[in-house]
């Protein structure tokens, strides 16, 4: 266990995390939202996707997240987003608003 948290081949490098499914999002939000900030590698072993998963869900613009952690070093994010059903403009803003009423 000691090997795998920390040979550096088992560490997930935060600029190699693959993000799909981002349209409305920023990655950057995603990335802070994951603790992913910087260029501190985390061992993939110890990482808590869930916990990922549901500070990715709290960003206003995603409906559901999943993280896979896969050894050695690999990251995916897939993410979910609300579809917006219409477009609210006030002056220069622009809002998006999906069919369960929620803006974003």
């Amino acid at each position: 266990m000691v090997w795998l948290t920390s040979d550096p081949a088992f560490s997930v490098d935060p600029g190699s995390v693959a993000l799909e499914g981002l349209r409305y999002t920023d990655p950057a939000h995603v990335r802070a939202k994951m603790g992913l900030t910087g260029d501190v590698r985390a061992p993939t072993v110890v990482i808590s996707t869930r916990s990922m998963e549901a500070a990715i869900a709290e960003l206003p613009t995603v409906a559901t997240a999943r993280v896979r952690a896969t050894l050695p070093d690999v990251l995916t994010v897939t993410v979910t987003e609300r579809e917006p059903i219409l477009a609210w403009r006030a002056g220069d803003d622009v809002w998006l608003v999906d069919v369960e009423g929620r803006v974003f």
